[in-house]
């Protein structure tokens, strides 16, 4: 098998290496809504894989009105306030 010829002047970047002590980001409100709902669509449709599921979700999320999505866009603001709290406990180590 042929190798692709390298483009010159392309560089190649290092990831910079996460520190494991870090606070975990915030989830978004259309996490919080498939946590609590993908339960449920496992049970009724037991053969489905994970991409199936996928798109039920983002349907539901597409479908749900703002008042159906209240309480999931609170968990996330409640969820900013910890992650902020947190990462000024971390960054003053």
């Amino acid at each position: 098998m042929a190798k692709s010829p390298v483009k010159a002047g392309k560089v190649k970047k290092v990831k910079a290496k996460k520190d494991p002590n870090a606070p975990k980001k915030p989830s978004g409100s259309y996490i919080f809504f498939c946590n609590h709902h993908r339960a449920a669509i496992k049970s009724a449709h037991p053969t489905w894989g994970i991409g199936e599921i996928g798109k039920e979700l983002g349907a539901l999320w597409k479908k749900a009105s703002d008042s159906d999505k209240k309480q999931f866009v609170a968990a996330a603001e409640k969820d900013k306030e910890r992650y902020a709290k947190a990462i000024a406990a971390y960054k003053k180590k």
